[in-house]
This record gives C-alpha cells, sequence and structure tokens, in this order.
C-alpha cells in the first residue's frame, strides 16, 4: 500500500518496487492512480486500509509505503479479526499528542496500542530512533528496525540543479520540523548574504519581510519550490525536532550540488555522516550556523568538496539497496511469526 495518490505504484521509490516486486513476484500493489500526487487525507486513508485487509488473505503481510495507512489497516485487521502481519515503513511521530490536539493524540494511541501487538512491527530511518520510540510507546524494541529511506534518489525535472543567475542565495523552506526563529536569527547575522526562504504562512513570524537580505515565499506550487531551491549555493534548513523531519528536501539538497547546513539530529547523520559531507549543528544555534554558512558562501573549493562527499555517503539510500534491506527485514518478520505459531 502507498499512502498517496500518483500515476504510477511508488512514484517516489519505483527503484524499490522493482525490487520488492522481484523478490515477492505475488505481491499485490494498493493505491489510487492519478496524473498527479496526492497525499491521502482519512477517508482514503480508511478505504485503502479497508481494502489490503479484504483483498489479502490470512497470514500476508501488509506493507504500508509512508504515512499512517498501515496502522489503520492494523486498526481494521483488529476490528475484522484478520490474519495478518502489518509491516509499516518510517515512522514519524513528535510526541504524545497530549499537547497537539485530539486528532494527534488519537494517532499516538493507535501506534502505542499497534506496537504493543505481535502483528505490527515499523521501520525508523536511524539506530537512535529504536531508543527514542521505544521509550515513547513504552514497548520493546524489537518493534523496530532500522532502515534507510528512500525518497529522491533520481535526477528528474524536480531536482536537477538550476543554473545560478543574479547573485548566489542561500535556501531554506519546508513544513516539517522546521525552525523558523533559528533560521530568521541565521539570516539576520549574515546582511551581507541573500537568503530565499519558501514556508507556509502559518509558520512566518514577525518581521521577516522587512529583512532586506531575505525574500519569503509562502503556499506556492511544488514545481515553483525546488525551483526555488534548485537555484541556491547553499542548502541551510534549522530544525527543531527529533523525530525525523527534513530528509526528502535534504536527500534534493544532496542531488542537485547543494551544500547543506542544518541541525543535528538523528536522521540527518544518515545523510551528513560528518562535517566532509556537511554542516549538522546543534538545535537552536543561529550562531554556529551562521559561522558555517559564511564559510561555505565564501569558498567555492570547498563546496565542491563537501557536496562531492555527500554523494559519496548517499549509495545508502540507492533504491536497491533500501529494496534489500526491507525484503530482509520482512523476511525476518514472518519467520520470526512463523516461528512463535
Amino acid at each position: 500500500m502507498q499512502s498517496y495518490s500518483s500515476p504510477w505504484p511508488l512514484s517516489a521509490g519505483h527503484g524499490v518496487l522493482e525490487i520488492l516486486q522481484k523478490h515477492y513476484p505475488n505481491m499485490k500493489v494498493v493505491f489510487e492512480k492519478t496524473p498527479n500526487i496526492f497525499v491521502f487525507g482519512i477517508r482514503k486513508i480508511l478505504k485503502y486500509a479497508l481494502k489490503s485487509n479484504l483483498i489479502s488473505k490470512k497470514g500476508d503481510v501488509i506493507f504500508g509505503w509512508g504515512g499512517d495507512l498501515c496502522l489503520y489497516s492494523w486498526l481494521f485487521g483488529k476490528l475484522l479479526r484478520k490474519k495478518r502481519l502489518y509491516f509499516s515503513q518510517n515512522l514519524i511521530i513528535r510526541s504524545d499528542g497530549k499537547h497537539d490536539g485530539l486528532k494527534n493524540r488519537i494517532r499516538y494511541l493507535l501506534y502505542k496500542k499497534a506496537l504493543h501487538s505481535k502483528n505490527f512491527m515499523t521501520t525508523v530511518n536511524a539506530p537512535q530512533l529504536v531508543d527514542f520510540y521505544a521509550e515513547m510507546f513504552s514497548c520493546n524494541k524489537n518493534r523496530f528496525v532500522v532502515t534507510y529511506d528512500n525518497r529522491a534518489t533520481d535526477l528528474d525535472e524536480q531536482n536537477e540543479k538550476a543554473e545560478n543567475i543574479g547573485e548566489p542565495y542561500v535556501f531554506a523552506g519546508g513544513v516539517a520540523g522546521r525552525d523558523v526563529d533559528t533560521f530568521v536569527k541565521v539570516v539576520k547575522l549574515l546582511p551581507q548574504i541573500n537568503f530565499k526562504c519558501v514556508f507556509p504562512k502559518n509558520m512566518l513570524i514577525s518581521g521577516m519581510e522587512e529583512l532586506k537580505n531575505l525574500e519569503v515565499f509562502s503556499d506556492i506550487p511544488e514545481k515553483e519550490f525546488y525551483r526555488i531551491m534548485n537555484g541556491a549555493t547553499i542548502c541551510c534548513i534549522p530544525l527543531k525536532s527529533k523525530a525525523p523531519c527534513g530528509l526528502y528536501t535534504m536527500q534534493h539538497a544532496v542531488l542537485t550540488g547543494l551544500p547543506i547546513v542544518s541541525t543535528d539530529t538523528w536522521s540527518m547523520r544518515t545523510i551528513i555522516s560528518d562535517d566532509n559531507c556537511g554542516y549538522l549543528l546543534p538545535m537552536g544555534d543561529a550562531k554556529a550556523m551562521a559561522e558555517k554558512v559564511s564559510l561555505l558562501m565564501d569558498n567555492e573549493d570547498l563546496r565542491n568538496t563537501v557536496i562531492a562527499n555527500a554523494k559519496k555517503n548517499f549509495s545508502k539510500f540507492e533504491p536497491h539497496n533500501v529494496g534489500k534491506q526491507l525484503c530482509d527485514v520482512i523476511d525476518g518478520f514472518v519467520k520470526e511469526q512463523n516461528f512463535a505459531h
């Protein structure tokens, strides 16, 4: 199952799909075919979560590609007393939802219930997240397995480097876990450097549009987002969450040849393994980020070296590597369940 509609199955990871189909020749793909990519709302999630249970048979593995679709499939399986195994790819949840509204609270409680059952497992994209989520949900660490997250491994129109026209600039953008306050502090510390950012209007803070070295964009089409990003010289996106966030954008940054300055989180370390590949600084440390941005902007040779090293490190995200990891862990999950019975 995939948690979005698209022109073809696993359009954001079709190389991984090929590996899975080769390993599991009887695999059925549950998705909604549309000309464009749209993330599922709750109605579509429930529709396809139910469908996956109805078209599968006893003992089958229901594999969810991203999002919460597999969680709701597990819920339907529980309600309908279906004997299935549920394997979800890339858990992303940032809190227990107590202070984030009813929707997030319900989501947290459902994950907690699922992770305490024997027939539900999920991947995480960094080793440290195993302990992080096991503590968050008070569950066994064996409910999580580490695999790398594949989202942006093919160069196409969307992530090809654009020719720099005009003054060099630093790019920031996105939604999940973005630390706009720290980003603005970086901009203020570097009045001699131009910045462009793309954030939703509800994330903007007072005074941003008054900064002479910052151009602000909001609520623009995805194609325009990547046009602005691809024309940048450096990608600087501070984060404010230990949970996975920013990886899709950062993977695009590596592919398009943009040196990264960001926040040191467990997931980000899978992309920027050390200072040879980019710079990850402590959360909220605007001064240190500004120093690295300035260093990169002033040194083209350093930028080229950093991005070359980041691309070498990127092989772990290639489709055949991610696909093989997924096949191995799914096989292990099935073996574990068969042994238990």
